[in-house]
């Protein structure tokens, strides 16, 4: 399950990155580039994927945690974003934009998606 509303925001926030698309996995919504999962809205959290620096900058702030997805396991890249950080576009947005650059330097350089794995829905 996930918030369209929280959906909505994470689309809004990403208008500017490029060559994103969205796909639906374990019923959560997650947003995708350079074949890098970049945000996940998961009930009505958003989830983004960051570099160890931007992921330590993001567990400093009050409200922020560990991605958990079950009791016990703990995803390492993801951060679960206070309340404070999605209610501002322009925060939400500077997070996104660090998820994105990070999917950028850890995508394959030069091995594209197989069609099988295509199958999300273009966003940009």
């Amino acid at each position: 399950m996930y918030s369209e509303q929280q959906q909505q925001r994470v689309l809004s926030a990403a208008r500017g990155l490029r060559d994103t698309f969205e796909r639906h996995m374990f019923g959560c919504w997650c947003l995708f580039a350079f074949g890098r999962m970049v945000a996940v809205v998961m009930n009505d959290n958003i989830v983004i994927r960051l570099d160890p620096d931007a992921r330590r900058r993001a567990l400093e702030l009050p409200g922020a945690a560990p991605f958990t997805p079950r009791p016990g396991m703990t995803a390492r890249e993801l951060v679960r974003l206070p309340p404070s950080e999605v209610r501002s576009r322009a925060r939400l947005a500077s997070w996104l934009n660090a998820a994105y650059e990070y999917a950028a330097t850890t995508a394959k350089p030069s091995s594209p998606q197989p069609a099988s794995r295509r199958r999300g829905r273009r966003t940009r």
